[in-house]
């Protein structure tokens, strides 16, 4: 009897639904590894650039980097952004990560035109390669809102740029160092 109990135990544990109810998100490949070889940067080029940053970005904001015209604010909520003084501001994590951006008006008169958005990675001085269709699916609102993105290890250069109905845009560049 005993042995009758467990295995219908064992069974119903083997079907029976997840009690949590939540299933993982299905992965996003936002970059292929094909793409991150051509997009990641070396260390040396990494350094090169990002030690340039220094003398172009030193007015950057910490929540997000808004035009000098008074464009829409720039929210990276996830992942975090490190701070780093003085640079280009800098994302640390690993692969898969969830990616929430968030836009903001620069005042209640400018709404934000997220039609506007434009996402890319770029390699120095080289054209950069667009993401903005990719992502597109996850505008919500003013929101950009992906889980369980997969980006292969490397360092990468992205921008991102948005602009408000007056057509006052803003433009954040970040330094995403990925690890798996």
């Amino acid at each position: 009897m005993f042995s009758l109990l467990l295995g219908l135990v064992c069974v119903w544990a083997s079907i029976a639904p997840d009690p949590a109810g939540a299933q993982a998100a299905p992965e996003f490949v936002l970059l292929t590894q094909e793409q991150a070889e051509r997009l990641s940067l070396t260390e040396g080029e990494a350094q090169n650039l990002w030690l340039r940053d220094e003398d172009i970005n030193n007015l950057w904001q910490p929540r997000s980097r808004q035009s000098m015209q008074g464009g829409p604010s720039i929210v990276l909520e996830r992942p975090d952004m490190a701070l780093q003084t003085g640079a280009i501001p800098t994302v640390e994590t690993s692969s898969p990560l969830d990616l929430a951006i968030i836009f903001e008006p620069s005042s209640d008169d400018r709404e934000v035109n997220m039609n506007t958005l434009k996402v890319m990675v770029k390699k120095g001085f080289w054209p950069a390669v667009e993401y903005t269709n990719k992502l597109q699916p996850y505008v919500h609102g003013t929101a950009l809102r992906v889980e369980n993105v997969q980006i292969p290890t490397g360092r990468y250069r992205i921008q991102i740029e948005i602009a408000d109905h007056r057509g006052l845009k803003t433009i954040l560049v970040s330094n995403w160092i990925i690890d798996s």
